[in-house]
């Protein structure tokens, strides 16, 4: 396994102290080289120059309290003790070497691991200047992408799951769920998650842990008895993550896990719903060989049957909206989502081979372009 690193620096214009960094990425053990850039407006003394580099791993329990503190490294660099500067802009160069060990960034609820940097200078009168940034620590992996095969369930309930792993990048995670026995389900619930759990002992004694999982996306369908057999997703995490958090890649150790799943969901009638979680792998930042896997095939070949039942339902009715052509589907036996519907109703629009028909604020109209 190896690791690489992912600058982030402060939004805005250039002030009078900022920090840049020589490249984007960077692995563990390799030397960091950048540069700070200190813009004078007028001749003055600058004092206290000093830019720190924190790395720590926090994790805490659910009152916020920290119950587990990991560092990696404390580096810091004066580069002005105290000096007299005329009017300009003066760049100081510096390096450090990244420790080895140091695990990829995360933010969550319980767990909290980011590179921090910190610049600041003092020019009377003034107050301190600071520039604060961070730089996240990202795994990467050399895997092929490969069809990943899980079966679960028991008498009353009994599947097949089919879907591709490693996930590399903001991409869409496509996979195909196989019923082979689903008693009393009326609806299914597929979610990608990122589950994080953390465990520490209290007075050597025992063992406690936390856990919790943050839903990214989720996809629902509806079964309609054994019609339905074959389920085939694609769930979309190319959207960006809200808030402070972060994510970048799976990473354990004896106190800390942080690993992406699949949890599926199956809600019975008249029973509590089962859940089953599939851990699965996906590195934010990393490159792969592209390679076009049977379940990409199976999604193509599934979404080009849908596209062409789309268009028999419009050889069959004059006009409909993207609820009517799902019920369509449903009926035919085909588990397709609204948003894949109007997907696939915008291609046909683009193609000029549909028209709108009624533009209904809430459920648009089509038709076959006359």
């Amino acid at each position: 396994m190896e690791y690489y690193i992912f600058c982030t620096k402060d939004a805005g214009m250039i002030d009078m102290l900022d920090v840049y960094l020589e490249k984007k990425y960077y692995y563990p053990g390799d030397e960091v080289r950048g540069s700070l850039v200190l813009n004078m407006y007028r001749d003055a003394v600058a004092k206290n120059g000093v830019i720190k580099m924190s790395y720590i791993y926090l994790g805490y329990d659910p009152m916020r309290n920290i119950i587990y503190k990991k560092e990696y490294l404390d580096w810091k660099y004066e580069f002005i003790k105290k000096e007299k500067l005329n009017k300009g802009v003066y760049t100081y160069e510096f390096k450090f070497n990244l420790p080895e060990e140091i695990p990829p960034s995360y933010r969550g609820r319980y767990i909290e691991g980011v590179l921090k940097y910190e610049a600041s200078v003092e020019i009377p009168p003034y107050p301190r200047i600071v520039k604060k940034g961070e730089i996240y620590i990202v795994s990467k992996t050399s895997e092929k992408v490969r069809e990943k095969v899980v079966s679960g369930g028991g008498a009353d309930i009994n599947f097949t799951l089919i879907f591709n792993d490693p996930l590399i990048g903001f991409k869409e995670l496509k996979g195909v769920l196989i019923l082979h026995e689903a008693r009393n389900v009326n609806r299914v619930t597929i979610e990608a998650c990122i589950n994080e759990w953390i465990g520490y002992t209290h007075l050597k004694l025992f063992k406690h842990r936390y856990s919790i999982s943050r839903c990214l996306a989720r996809k629902n369908y509806v079964i309609r008895g054994l019609a339905t057999r074959q389920l085939r997703f694609t769930i979309d995490l190319g959207k960006p993550f809200r808030g402070t958090y972060v994510y970048t890649s799976p990473y354990f150790d004896e106190n800390i896990r942080i690993m992406p799943l699949l949890r599926i969901i199956f809600h019975r009638a008249g029973r509590p719903p089962k859940e089953y979680e599939i851990p699965f792998h996906w590195y934010v930042h990393g490159e792969t060989e592209a390679i076009e896997t049977y379940i990409d095939k199976e999604v193509k070949v599934y979404m080009d049957t849908v596209s062409r039942d789309v268009l028999r339902y419009f050889e069959e009715y004059d006009e409909g909206d993207a609820m009517d052509i799902y019920l369509y589907l449903t009926k035919k036996g085909l588990s397709i989502s609204i948003e894949e519907i109007n997907k696939i109703l915008n291609d046909l629009l683009d193609r000029e081979i549909l028209e709108i028909s009624r533009d209904d604020p809430i459920l648009r109209k089509y038709r076959i372009r006359l």
